[in-house]
């Protein structure tokens, strides 16, 4: 308890899935979170799907996260509302395609640049403000699917999971 009070964090795919119980976790623990998604309908849901955290302070953004200027957006206004950041949570992503043969190099693109590139900028523009606080984390969630195991008609889900690990490992050695 206590360990991210008053620590200020932006959550990506927190409309629903691992993303939205990341930020319920957070603001349970006392933090401040910039909640982002693409999906703007539900974002406008967040004060009552968020009400029992009423003491808590957060804000929404619609967010495309495979768009740079988007990112630089989400990360001046999490400073400009917030003061700082000190975590960010890269869960957004999709699973689109089936078998290596019946799959559309244009879906290949399109799940890596929401599970991977998103990553990749998110890590690039909150690392300079992590810095700046003093210190901070980046939580880049991956997937049983990456190495671990293959899973069938998703083999374009897991190798965008395999490459987040890849480029967490390289971050942190840098």
């Amino acid at each position: 308890m206590g360990r991210v009070e008053n620590k200020v964090a932006i959550v990506t795919g927190a409309a629903s899935g691992l993303g939205f119980a990341a930020a319920q976790k957070l603001m349970s623990e006392g933090a401040k979170v910039m909640l982002s998604d693409i999906n703007q309908e539900i974002m406008e849901t967040m004060p009552e799907r968020l009400s029992n955290f009423s003491n808590t302070q957060f804000s929404t953004y619609t967010h495309d996260v495979t768009k740079e200027d988007d990112w630089i957006d989400i990360i001046d206004k999490t400073e400009q509302e917030f003061g700082k950041i000190n975590i960010l949570v890269n869960s957004a992503g999709i699973s689109l395609g089936s078998d290596i043969v019946s799959t559309d190099f244009e879906i290949w693109k399109k799940v890596h640049e929401v599970n991977l590139d998103s990553v990749f900028l998110g890590c690039k523009y909150a690392i300079p403000k992590l810095n700046d606080a003093g210190s901070g984390s980046i939580i880049n969630i991956s997937s049983i699917a990456s190495s671990l195991k293959g899973l069938p008609n998703r083999f374009v889900y897991g190798a965008s999971k395999a490459a987040i690990i890849g480029l967490t490992k390289s971050i942190a050695a840098d």
